[in-house]
């Protein structure tokens, strides 16, 4: 098992188990539904993304699991950005907003039903590497999502500078966080782009959702507060 793999799995743990949380809280309030349903589908991303490299290659092919990836991938950006607008109380254009799920759509289905995301994708066994030939509609999935993770910091840094007292506290850690989001999916279309086999991204997903868990314990969070015990923890942190 090696590094990424490993890294993978906790990611997945972690951001699952933190969706949840947040959805059990207040199930009725918007913020608390749209924050579950991006860290849900950042989670498939990866869930996604790590398969290519287990035995269930032989059943399915690395374009099926990248395209499973990339359900979750097209979908994380249009929830990041609602949750934005929701926890930053920005008010933007209706239309926008409209627009913006309309080009997530666009991107779902040409994932889903064309060659316009990945045309081939080879795997080398042993090796855990990738060769993939990437579509002409990748280019501008990749501007697409790094636009909507600066926007979302943009609106972040903005309403911190805003705040003060506890929700002030709380931004900078949201804000913190938010720039490993950035630096993750940087990490993951650099080395997609250039056929690396060597993977940063999920473990810089494992520090964002380490950094959002302790908001929710120390800093209330959008209104979450989690009691843990100290030897759980150390438990947690080992």
């Amino acid at each position: 098992m090696n590094a990424f793999f490993m890294s993978s799995l906790i990611a997945i743990f972690l951001g699952l188990l933190l969706s949840l949380l947040v959805f059990l809280k207040d199930r009725n309030k918007p913020i608390n539904i749209v924050y579950s349903l991006f860290l849900f589908s950042l989670m498939l991303w990866i869930f996604g993304d790590i398969f290519y490299m287990t035995p269930l290659i032989h059943t399915f092919t690395p374009l099926f699991w990248y395209k499973v990836s990339h359900i979750g991938a097209t979908l994380t950006p249009v929830f990041y950005f609602e949750f934005i607008l929701y926890f930053t109380k920005t008010n933007v254009p209706n239309w926008l907003r409209k627009i913006n799920l309309a080009i997530c759509l666009l991107f779902l289905v040409s994932n889903i039903t064309s060659t316009l995301f990945f045309k081939t994708i080879t795997y080398t066994m042993g090796s855990y590497y990738l060769k993939l030939e990437l579509g002409p509609l990748y280019d501008l999935f990749i501007g697409y999502i790094l636009l909507m993770t600066i926007v979302g910091f943009i609106f972040a840094i903005r309403t911190m500078k805003k705040s003060s007292g506890q929700l002030k506290e709380q931004m900078k850690y949201f804000v913190a966080g938010t720039v490993f989001i950035i630096l993750a999916a940087t990490a993951f279309f650099l080395a997609l782009t250039y056929n690396s086999s060597i993977r940063l991204d999920n473990l810089l997903v494992i520090i964002y959702a380490a950094i959002i868990a302790y908001s929710f314990t120390k800093k209330r969070l959008m209104d979450i507060n989690i009691v843990v015990t100290r030897s759980m923890a150390i438990s947690g942190t080992i």
